[in-house]
């Protein structure tokens, strides 16, 4: 994640993964295929340490809606902890490919079922609402460590909470929690 996070996922080579890792290419040929296997080792790993930060905020907070918020926060805040992860989640994997888009695809549906308790709420809320979410929060994040680097991931917490919960409690509800 670190080299790919400095020179791009195009210009990266298993050569500086080897250096960087301080190992040999018979040991990460051992592990990987190729490049694009470690880099979804590493989108694996990473999403792994990320969904162990946001899943407890996520069940602490007294209701769902403040959930949904609190998911945010942590997710955002790893986002600043882990610049390199960050960099590779949100914008480099598009450049590594069909299957880093389809690991992607995974995570964010592991995501979409945080949105249960909504369609609870709000049954009238077509299931399509989900994905939709999912994909414009994906964007959002893209544009944001694009244009303004990892650390300003929490600018997207107030934003990020009311586009997710819009479609189940309307926009005022929405609105107010998101600014809370």
């Amino acid at each position: 994640a670190a080299v790919v996070a400095e020179k791009g996922y195009p210009a990266t080579t298993v050569a500086e993964v080897v250096d960087r890792a301080s190992t040999s290419q018979r040991t990460f040929y051992e592990h990987f295929a190729n490049k694009e296997d470690a880099l979804l080792a590493a989108l694996d790993s990473g999403s792994a340490q990320m969904l162990a930060t946001v899943l407890p905020a996520f069940r602490r907070a007294p209701s769902w809606e403040e959930s949904v918020k609190g998911a945010y926060e942590a997710m955002f805040g790893f986002g600043t902890e882990e610049p390199e992860y960050t960099l590779l989640g949100a914008v480099e994997m598009y450049a590594a490919g069909k299957r880093a888009l389809q690991t992607r695809d995974t995570i964010m549906e592991g995501l979409e079922a945080l949105l249960a308790p909504g369609y609870e709420l709000a049954p009238d809320t077509p299931e399509i609402a989900a994905e939709a979410i999912g994909g414009a929060i994906y964007a959002l994040i893209y544009d944001q460590v694009k244009a303004n680097g990892p650390e300003s991931m929490p600018e997207l917490v107030p934003m990020a909470t009311y586009m997710t919960l819009a479609p189940f409690l309307g926009a005022e509800a929405a609105l107010a929690l998101a600014n809370s």
